[in-house]
């Protein structure tokens, strides 16, 4: 069963399907930040691309990484998708997962098996993960974000999507989670990125609620 353990190892909050209110942002700039996150999984023949052990993964390293600056990421809620979104790669599907992301006062992420980005030459350029947020003028679809994570990213790719939600920029460094050529098992961020997601994750937390 999808999401059991996640539920068995603890890394759920309050797993209810609605719409819930997120937690109100701290005005202490010293007081732990929790961001709750959805969870959004394709399926492939009826099978989910990723599994428990997988999303268990990701979300620990990305809290390993967030710890330093009392931050962390919790999974609020599953949701496993039908078939025909489990390759992500024009517009229009990346528009899809847009209208499955609801200010609902979480975070939503997509595992999926592949994502990429195509150019006007139609080849494609194969990514690990992708942070997305709509920009176009449609009133409905307003500051709607999400991350995309797909079957074979390494398990830094969740903190790394994260790191660019909350409004970091790539880094140069290796040892860099926001690097795209990061190396090793571990990868930072610095006390700048620190400060800097603890900024873009209250201001996300303001607007969402």
């Amino acid at each position: 069963m999808a999401g059991a353990a996640l539920l068995g190892l603890g890394l759920m909050g309050n797993a209810a399907c609605g719409p819930q209110p997120s937690p109100p942002a701290p005005a202490d700039p010293d007081a732990f930040i929790e961001v709750p996150l959805t969870v959004h999984i394709a399926t492939e023949r009826g099978q989910p691309v990723a599994t428990d052990a997988e999303i268990v993964a990701s979300v620990r390293r990305t809290n390993r990484a967030l710890a330093a600056f009392r931050m962390r990421v919790h999974v609020a809620r599953i949701r496993t998708m039908g078939p025909g979104h489990e390759r992500i790669q024009t517009e229009t599907e990346r528009l899809e997962l847009a209208r499955r992301a609801h200010h609902d006062g979480t975070l939503h992420v997509f595992f999926v098996d592949s994502v990429s980005m195509r150019d006007e030459d139609d080849a494609d350029a194969r990514l690990s993960g992708l942070h997305w947020r709509y920009a176009g003028m449609r009133a409905q679809m307003h500051e709607r974000q999400y991350l995309v994570i797909s079957n074979d990213a390494p398990n830094t790719t969740l903190a790394h999507e994260v790191g660019h939600a909350f409004g970091l920029d790539h880094h140069k460094s290796y040892e860099n989670i926001m690097c795209s050529c990061r190396r090793g098992p571990d990868t930072f961020f610095t006390p700048r990125q620190g400060e800097q997601m603890r900024a873009g994750a209250v201001d996300f937390m303001n607007r969402r609620r």
